[in-house]
């Protein structure tokens, strides 16, 4: 004969007094906050935006990421292959990025300065999202 048994919302105590479930965050939003605080991955989908910023030459950006909640602590970086992101530029051109990187790292935000082989016009704004193929990933790490 074969049971299984699932448990779920189960927790451990000391003593002989239980007490009663609650959850860390007191909701489910609150909970994902709270997650957030240690990790999160933008973007989610497919064309997602990871943020805007402006061209500073022809072939650098410089990108504001605001993280989803203030992390716990300053966070670590890690990104996908450059080629899996592009540059949307304010005259409706969209351009492979070559490089990008992370910088002035905060609890609250962080910068990608993102070079691309040519075709931005200095100055004017931008958008930094991926390619289409919804490989392009930044992971940002507060773990203990």
């Amino acid at each position: 004969n074969t049971n299984v048994i699932y448990w779920a919302e189960a927790q451990l105590e000391l003593g002989s007094t239980a007490t009663s479930f609650s959850r860390a965050g007191g909701t489910l939003a609150g909970e994902l906050a709270a997650c957030q605080r240690y990790y999160y991955e933008n973007p989610l989908y497919q064309w997602t935006p990871f943020g805007t910023g402006f061209n500073y030459s022809t072939t650098k950006s410089y990108i504001f990421l605001r993280h989803p909640v203030q992390m716990r602590t300053l966070p670590t970086f890690t990104i996908s292959a450059a080629g899996d992101f592009r540059v949307f530029g304010s005259t409706g051109n969209s351009i492979d990025v070559t490089a990008i990187s992370i910088t002035d790292i905060s609890t609250f935000s962080a910068n990608a300065d993102i070079t691309v082989a040519s075709g931005l016009v200095a100055g004017n704004a931008n958008t930094l999202a991926d390619d289409g193929s919804a490989l392009a990933k930044i992971r940002g790490s507060a773990e203990l």
